[in-house]
């Protein structure tokens, strides 16, 4: 094995090694890829697509005869991993930069594969977009055209999971008292946990942390109107923070013992929803800080 193949496999391998590493972290759920994923709008959907051609492309780079292919599809899937990070997501997530320099590497690497592999890449789009492959060319496009489809599909999906939420209302005031068996039907697993299971998202990985657009914050479970977007500011704390609800009933409070801590929970005034908790270091009028999860709010656009 001379220089070059020495090369070209230590290339691979970093590039798959890496790539095994956030495929175990999509196809697991785990939460902070839940977190990514829903914060740039892709969950759940585009969670499990993207971890399908990540797995594809790791397949086809390990394979002499396909390195290239891999390589670029590689190139594609780490160039929308790096868009994101360096726009909407931010280099460091949760603390840590380790997820951008992964992709920067993985990008890297296919980079320098797709250099070498450059004849095979072109060879193979030639193959597939002759005329004598012209069937094979109509089952690609169908391929394609599908995949997209079912993802903006889901999307339209994703915002609009109130509908499949039979107490879902954003004009009933009427209190509701549910028991967390009926609530586990219509809520997703990831709102649930927050909602009835007291759960909390990690800090700087929610949808609205840094959320500035003029609106209404609704409960997620129920549709309660809670707080306004002028009724927000920038706590740093990674976390929603308002200095005062819409109204005095919009939301209720207890006392919060867990973790060795003494704090004040708040809960949805209407359904009772866990959506976080206050403390004394917001600022005036009210000196108030309402911490509040992401996962259990909507946002209704002025």
């Amino acid at each position: 094995m001379n220089i070059k193949q020495i090369i070209i496999w230590a290339l691979k391998l970093i590039a798959v090694v890496i790539m095994a590493q956030t495929l175990y972290f999509k196809f697991t759920a785990h939460p902070q890829s839940v977190a990514l994923f829903t914060k740039i709008g892709l969950e759940p959907y585009g969670r499990m697509g993207i971890g399908v051609m990540e797995l594809i492309a790791s397949v086809l780079i390990l394979i002499p005869r396909t390195t290239g292919i891999g390589a670029l599809l590689g190139v594609g899937l780490m160039g929308g991993a790096l868009f994101f990070h360096l726009t909407s997501l931010g280099i460091e997530v949760d603390g840590d930069n380790i997820l951008f320099y992964y992709a920067l590497t993985v990008f890297v690497a296919c980079s320098v594969l797709l250099v070498i592999f450059k004849n095979q890449v072109f060879a193979t789009i030639q193959f597939i977009f002759s005329k004598k492959n012209r069937p094979f060319n109509m089952v690609l496009l169908m391929s394609i055209s599908m995949l997209f489809g079912n993802c903006s599909y889901s999307q339209k999906s994703s915002n609009m999971s109130e509908t499949k939420n039979k107490f879902y209302s954003t004009k009933d005031t009427s209190k509701l008292s549910i028991s967390d068996e009926e609530w586990k039907k219509v809520l997703n697993p990831e709102v649930y946990n927050i909602a009835r299971e007291k759960g909390t998202e990690r800090a700087f990985t929610g949808q609205y942390w840094n959320h500035t657009d003029v609106g209404t914050y609704h409960c997620k479970a129920c549709g309660n109107p809670l707080f306004k977007s002028n009724g927000k500011f920038e706590s740093s704390c990674g976390w929603p923070s308002f200095f005062e609800p819409i109204t005095a009933t919009s939301v209720k409070y207890a006392a919060d013992s867990t973790y060795g801590m003494e704090r004040t929970e708040v809960m949805c005034g209407r359904c009772g929803a866990h959506l976080g908790h206050i403390f004394d270091d917001g600022p005036p009028p009210t000196y108030k800080r309402y911490c509040i999860n992401s996962v259990i709010i909507d946002f209704e656009k002025k």
